[in-house]
């Protein structure tokens, strides 16, 4: 049987009760670094975000080695890349209405309600929006006009 510590800070975890890993916590922090058994509990956890939110900002500036365990479905070396990326942006002076730019290659992100936009967003595991979605809907239903035609 698990026990677990009382709250002693209301509101500020009151997420963890609803975390997909509360009942297993030696998944998040193995010893020997393996996270794959982690990530599928982490892709559909309701609490994700905030997850991330919270160990992003308690290890912000800290190196890898200082990292410990999965936290929003990332490892600690990909908190500690995504904390080097938000530093260095936060570093360069952004141009008004500049285009956000993609990591490859350096073009421009397609706007949200494209299809480009769409296949982003099952590319990388986002949230799909309606927009995106009634995009992709309305270039499905021209291919299968076109290819009756």
């Amino acid at each position: 049987m698990t026990t677990r510590a009382p709250n002693t800070q209301p509101g500020r975890y009151d997420w963890h009760n609803q975390a997909a890993c509360r009942d297993h916590p030696n998944l998040f922090f193995p010893d020997s670094g393996g996270y794959h058994n982690a990530r599928p509990l982490c892709a559909p956890c309701p609490v994700r975000d905030r997850c991330l939110t919270q160990a992003m900002t308690a290890e912000n500036g800290l190196p890898t080695p200082f990292r410990h365990g999965m936290w929003g479905g990332l490892t600690p070396e990909e908190r500690h890349q995504r904390d080097r990326v938000r530093t260095r942006q936060a570093e360069t002076p952004q141009q008004e209405n500049a285009a956000p730019k993609i990591r490859t290659g350096g073009k421009p992100l397609a706007p949200c309600g494209t299809r480009y936009a769409y296949e982003r967003h099952v590319r990388r595991g986002e949230h799909i929006d309606i927009d995106c979605l009634d995009a992709y809907d309305d270039y499905r239903a021209s291919r299968r006009i076109n290819a009756a035609a």
